[in-house]
């Protein structure tokens, strides 16, 4: 009792005192801690990082390695943050003097390059630098047009097998020259297709086309309607694609169980081959088929002894036992560099695989591409034309890929 009595009486007389004099005493009560601070007077930082030269000159976005020297650099590559504007490229090697780094995919002019070291307080100096774009997309078509098929003539010109997704019969052919003035080449396939799976130049600057089907049709060199060349009379042949070889004869697969020689004079030979047949390339004398047969996708090739006969069948390349192969990827393009090197348009995560001529693979430009490609075509420079069919979030697209080499002869345009 008496101790409640007592509680009751301390709290009347903290209620009765001055609101000032309880928050006076309060303070009072933290005047004796010291105010924390930052500042550190024995810090001492590390000196700024320099920059003294960049190398190469510029390089592509997204892939190219970038050499810097300079002073000051930590020997850590984690301590290094160097920053091409606000990106930040990835260091691969460090030491004092010299780091290594794989650019950030900002294809660019002008960029501002600097590097921050950690415990150093002051960025280094500033050095422009240029990033180059190693992948574009081809921006000259409408939104509402698809690409499906692309090829290029010696003079630089494209022309793209396109589907417009709003109007179907205004589906076609365009034409682009090399400075992107676009003209209509020649409207969609007579009958039911809209669209061309392979579209090839060819002797006299004709363009053929094929639109999955037994016919194959061409186009004049000006442009204009289109008629069938070469009907096949087996009415269940389906043709995918095609190429020439350096005598002018026309080469075709799809899936049957033969491929197909058409000369100029439209005469037809079959050689057996049982596959679904994607892709036709021919390649220093050479027949290469890409396609699946047994449920494996593999690339097969064929000497080319004469138009009427074929050296036997070799098997070049095993996509699906290559590591890219896992879980079921298929092959829907090929093509090849001057030097051999073989390029496999992909629906594996690496959309563009370069097969060398020892069959080591790799994927080309890690990163810079989404599946799946579908039609190439090389144009008389570095540039490799791809088309990216629209899966997995991806856009339909026409791509323009700098190899930094040269296409193989495509004979029917004329090379050599």
């Amino acid at each position: 009792m008496r101790r409640s009595t007592l509680y009751s009486t301390a709290r009347k007389l903290l209620a009765a005192l001055p609101v000032g004099l309880l928050l006076g005493a309060f303070v009072a009560g933290c005047e004796d801690e010291p105010t924390p601070s930052l500042f550190d007077p024995n810090y001492v930082s590390r000196p700024a990082p320099v920059i003294t030269s960049v190398t190469p000159p510029d390089t592509f976005a997204g892939i190219g390695i970038v050499t810097i020297n300079g002073q000051n650099f930590s020997s850590t590559k984690e301590e290094n943050l160097v920053y091409f504007d606000a990106a930040l490229g990835t260091v691969l090697e460090a030491s004092a003097t010299l780091l290594k780094v794989k650019a950030p995919n900002l294809p660019k002019d002008n960029i501002n390059l600097k590097i921050a070291v950690r415990n150093a307080d002051k960025f280094s100096n500033i050095i422009s630098y240029r990033l180059l774009e190693a992948v574009s997309e081809f921006k000259l078509l409408d939104k509402a047009e698809s690409p499906w098929a692309v090829t290029l003539d010696a003079q630089g010109n494209a022309y793209i097998s396109f589907v417009n997704n709003n109007v179907a019969s205004q589906s076609g052919v365009a034409k682009f020259t090399p400075d992107g003035t676009r003209s209509s080449f020649s409207p969609k396939p007579t009958g039911t297709p809209t669209r061309y799976t392979s579209l090839k130049v060819g002797p006299g600057g004709f363009l053929y086309g094929l639109t999955l089907e037994r016919r194959i049709i061409q186009i004049p060199a000006a442009g204009g309607n289109p008629t069938n060349w070469v009907v096949l009379p087996t009415t269940t042949t389906r043709l995918y694609d095609m190429d020439f070889d350096r005598e002018g004869n026309l080469w075709l697969g799809g899936n049957n169980p033969e491929v197909y020689r058409v000369k100029q004079d439209k005469t037809v030979r079959n050689f057996p081959f049982v596959a679904n047949v994607r892709s036709v390339r021919v390649f220093s004398d050479h027949l290469y088929l890409a396609g699946n047969r047994d449920g494996a996708e593999k690339v097969w090739r064929f000497q080319i002894v004469s138009a009427d006969q074929l050296g036997p069948e070799e098997e070049y390349f095993n996509f699906s036992a290559s590591p890219f192969g896992a879980g079921g990827a298929g092959v829907f393009a090929i093509t090849f560099a001057a030097d051999g090197d073989m390029y496999v348009g992909t629906d594996a995560p690496e959309a563009v695989v370069v097969v060398h001529p020892n069959k080591t693979a790799e994927a080309l430009y890690p990163g810079l591409f989404q599946p799946k490609s579908l039609s190439f075509g090389w144009d008389k420079s570095t540039y490799l034309y791809a088309i990216r069919e629209a899966s997995g979030g991806s856009t339909q697209a026409l791509l323009k890929i700098n190899t930094v080499k040269g296409g193989a002869p495509y004979y029917g345009r004329g090379d050599n």
